[in-house]
């Protein structure tokens, strides 16, 4: 099927009924918060294409995401036009967060047309969603896919966001990278001003570099991984612990968030940083209450055990440790 095809035939597709049965659903729980879910929806479906660089360009009246993933297939374009859960549910694995579900539907709250640009079977392709999910074709972007990525989001805000993509920068950027699966590279262009983030793995451990207003910053942490399984997927919790000088643990000043790939709305009282691929609630702040969520609480009870002993046999056990322990 080609892409005129495709887009036709999703357009005749969409009902009325859930149409506005999910317009309800986002209404309630998606955009009950006022920070920018569309940052880190964005992020994802970059990361679940496989993504390792990702750049956003900030204006007072744009913003555009280019990530260098795997461009569009015929189920992408489908699931990105479809809102409501899918019938098939997107469970996280080791490599994927879960793509284009109701969250996605979270840039239409800044943005009534969002309108993408990909390739499908070679060919460059663009087409805009309306508010009804509808797509329809526009013209291919001409922007400059070597230096920026192959897919491009393209979303014309109805009010200026730069203060709160600085505030999200400035709240979450430094260890946005830490526990996603693909992406090594994110960067900000915000007004001409830059703020560029990158991960490097080095065995055992994980640096963080981030240039933020010309001031360079470098952190190292110590990364654990302990594999599960997620009903019938692989995945996997990790544990991160900043360490400075000689492998020396550090304390942060205050207790760190549950990440689930993403910093979470729910303190630890750790001070070290928890990940575990839990299933969300709508609003994508907090695990729900589920009998798989449950199994993946005691494996990270089971995470704990397994990292101590890894520590104890790397050596890595010193002083230091005892004072980030609650």
């Amino acid at each position: 099927m080609n892409f005129d095809e495709l887009i036709e035939k999703l357009r005749n597709e969409n009902a009325i009924d859930w149409k506005t049965k999910a317009i309800d659903e986002l209404s309630e729980k998606i955009y009950e918060s006022d920070k920018l879910n569309l940052v880190c929806e964005l992020i994802q479906n970059a990361n679940d294409s496989y993504a390792n660089k990702v750049c956003f360009v900030v204006k007072s009246n744009e913003i555009n995401l280019y990530h260098n993933g795997i461009p569009f297939n015929e189920n992408d374009i489908t699931q990105i036009t479809r809102c409501g859960k899918s019938k098939k549910k997107n469970k996280p694995t080791e490599k994927i967060i879960g793509r284009f579900g109701v969250g996605f539907k979270s840039v239409f709250k800044y943005c009534s047309i969002p309108r993408i640009y990909s390739t499908l079977h070679g060919e460059n392709f663009g087409f805009k969603l309306v508010r009804t999910w509808k797509p329809y074709k526009i013209p291919s972007s001409n922007h400059n896919k070597r230096k920026l990525g192959k897919t491009r989001f393209c979303l014309r805000i109805r009010k200026n966001l730069i203060e709160e993509f600085i505030n999200f920068i400035e709240n979450n950027a430094n260890d946005l990278l830490l526990f996603l699966p693909n992406i090594k590279n994110i960067s900000f262009i915000i007004e001409n001003k830059k703020f560029i983030f990158h991960k490097k793995n080095e065995g055992n451990f994980v640096i963080l570099k981030s240039n933020k207003k010309n001031k360079t910053l470098n952190e190292k942490f110590i990364l654990f991984k302990h594999k599960i399984k997620t009903g019938k997927e692989n995945n996997v919790i990790m544990l991160a612990f900043k360490v400075g000088a000689n492998n020396k643990f550090i304390k942060d000043e205050h207790p760190n968030n549950l990440f689930t790939y993403f910093k979470l709305k729910v303190d630890t009282g750790l001070f070290f940083y928890f990940h575990a691929p839990f299933e969300l609630d709508i609003g994508r702040t907090r695990p729900e209450d589920s009998e798989d969520n449950e199994q993946i609480k005691k494996e990270c009870f089971n995470a704990l055990t397994k990292c101590f002993e890894h520590f104890k046999k790397k050596k890595f056990l010193n002083s230091s440790f005892l004072e980030i322990l609650p």
